[in-house]
C-alpha cells in the first residue's frame, strides 16, 4: 500500500509540472511520435542569456526557441537524459552557439532562399533529439515543388526506403537541401538549376503516412535548423 501511494505521488508530480514522456525525430527521419508533431510556434520566444522554463515545455522545443542546439543547452545546465525540467526553472543559454547561428543566417541571406512550395497551406517545422528541425509541407499529390535556390543537383532517385523518391541540390557556401516522398522527379544528378525551377511533383512515396514533401537543410554535411532561414511563406 505504502509502494502504491508513493508511485502515485510521482506521477501526480511529473503531471503537474507538465513532463509527459516525448519522442523527437532521429537526425534525417520523417517518423515521430503524436506529442512531437505539433506544429512549433513563436509563442513564447527566447532572448538574452537565460530562459525561464513554461509549463508543457521540452528541452527541444527551448532550444529551438533559443536558436541553439539541445545538446549544448543540457551542457551549459549540465542536464542528463531523460533532460527533466519543471516550470519556473531559469536555464542558461550559450550565446555563443546562438551567434553561430546568426552566422549562417548571414550567409544564406546571400543565396536569396524560396519556399520549396508555393503558398502552403499546411506546413509544420520538425524537431529532431538535438533540437534541429526539418520542414514538412502538406499539399495534393502532383503540387509542385521548386528547388529553393540556384545550385547543382548532387542526387535524384526513386526508392523503396523510408525517404522515398528524394532529391538533393548543392549550393553555395557549402549549403545542401533535401528533398523527400516526392511522386515524380523532373530533374537527375548534374542538373543545374535556378531557384524557383520545378524539380518534382509532391507525392507520398516512402513511409509517409499523407501527401507531403519533407524538407532538410545541411551545411558542410551537418543538418541545420530550416525556420531561421525560411520563417513563414
Amino acid at each position: 500500500m505504502v509502494k502504491f501511494f508513493g508511485f502515485l505521488f510521482v506521477l501526480l508530480f511529473l503531471t503537474a509540472c507538465g513532463q509527459p514522456p516525448r519522442d523527437y525525430l532521429k537526425p534525417g527521419s520523417t517518423t515521430q511520435s503524436k506529442s512531437s508533431e505539433r506544429a512549433v510556434t513563436a509563442d513564447r520566444r527566447c532572448e538574452g542569456t537565460s530562459y525561464r522554463v513554461q509549463r508543457n515545455d521540452t528541452l527541444g522545443e527551448i532550444a529551438l526557441r533559443c536558436g541553439v542546439r539541445m545538446s549544448e543547452l543540457a551542457a551549459a545546465n549540465e542536464l542528463r537524459s531523460p533532460f527533466v525540467i519543471y516550470p519556473g526553472q531559469e536555464l542558461v543559454i550559450p550565446r555563443n552557439v546562438a551567434e553561430l547561428s546568426a552566422a549562417n543566417q548571414l550567409n544564406a541571406s546571400r543565396l536569396n532562399w524560396i519556399w520549396p512550395v508555393e503558398s502552403p497551406s499546411e506546413y509544420r517545422y520538425l524537431l529532431d533529439t538535438q533540437g534541429i528541425q526539418g520542414l514538412e509541407v502538406y499539399a495534393q499529390i502532383g503540387t509542385l515543388v521548386r528547388a529553393v535556390a540556384d545550385g547543382e543537383v548532387a542526387f535524384a532517385e526513386h526508392s523503396s526506403g523510408p525517404l522515398g523518391a528524394m532529391i538533393m541540390i548543392r549550393h553555395a557556401d557549402n549549403f545542401l537541401s533535401i528533398y523527400a516522398h516526392n511522386q515524380l522527379l523532373r530533374v537527375k544528378q548534374g542538373d543545374s538549376v535556378k531557384a524557383g525551377d520545378v524539380i518534382a511533383h509532391l507525392g507520398q512515396s516512402g513511409r509517409a503516412e499523407r501527401p507531403k514533401l519533407y524538407f532538410e537543410l545541411r551545411q558542410d554535411g551537418r543538418k541545420i535548423s530550416v525556420e531561421p532561414f525560411f520563417g513563414r511563406p
